[in-house]
């Protein structure tokens, strides 16, 4: 197996690996909020579970593999899970909107925060330079454990899908958190109705997504590496 083939076939796993971590932690967060909110939707559905089987999506599991095998970043959604907004309600509405809606997002980006400080911790300030440096595996084999290598690369795996997942869901609930605040009742039974949402939700995405990804990324490594410093790492 050439280098390139063995980067690729590792790379997969890893993907996969974190995909299974990641989706589950990040529907779960999403159901349990939302129904701490008043809207048992998601637990009706089965989503209030940590079972990987729930959350992962197969349209997404192929699209996984197709972008790892054109060398795009590690990318890939759990299932969606609807909520209702009719289902919450009484004082803080609008909070209580608020946290049901973001709360996939705040989830992806604690997974992302964590991912990236295991990161420091085993490798220093410049995890992502290190990263890219460990392969091929053989070359690092004299110094390096092929296992601490496969750990750190589920790190940076972790955190780059994580970091994704939290800058699509951003501009995705965005979206819908807005329209259950102005224009549900307005549009609520329009045959118009789930057009808006899906093609809103794509319009916003491709006009934001770049700078949002950008942003996440920033944001995440810098209250990691505040976490390195806060407990005397870095």
């Amino acid at each position: 197996m050439t280098g390139r083939e063995e980067k690729l076939f590792i790379s997969l796993v890893l993907v996969y690996l974190a995909y299974f971590l990641c989706a589950p932690i990040v529907g779960y967060v999403r159901a349990r909020t939302a129904r701490e909110m008043g809207d048992d939707t998601p637990e009706q559905m089965g989503f209030l579970t940590l079972n990987p089987l729930e959350h992962v999506s197969r349209w997404w599991l192929v699209l996984i593999g197709l972008l790892q095998m054109s060398g795009h970043m590690p990318f890939g959604l759990g299932r969606h899970i609807p909520l209702n907004p009719h289902n919450i309600q009484g004082e803080s509405r609008t909070l209580k909107l608020l946290a049901a809606y973001f709360s996939d997002t705040v989830a992806a980006l604690g997974v992302s925060v964590i991912s990236y400080f295991l990161l420091i911790v085993f490798t220093g300030n410049d995890a992502l330079d290190h990263v890219s440096r460990l392969f091929p595996l053989s070359y690092f084999s004299k110094d390096v454990s092929t296992a601490a290598v496969v750990l750190i690369w589920l790190g940076h795996t972790c955190y780059s899908m994580s970091c994704l997942m939290a800058a699509f869901t951003l501009i995705i609930n965005l979206f819908h958190y807005i329209y259950a605040l102005y224009f549900e009742d307005y549009f609520q039974g329009s045959d118009y109705a789930d057009m808006i949402m899906l093609f809103g939700s794509l319009l916003i995405l491709y006009l934001f997504i770049g700078p949002v990804i950008f942003s996440v990324a920033t944001f995440v490594v810098w209250i990691a590496q505040c976490l390195a410093q806060l407990f005397g790492i870095l």
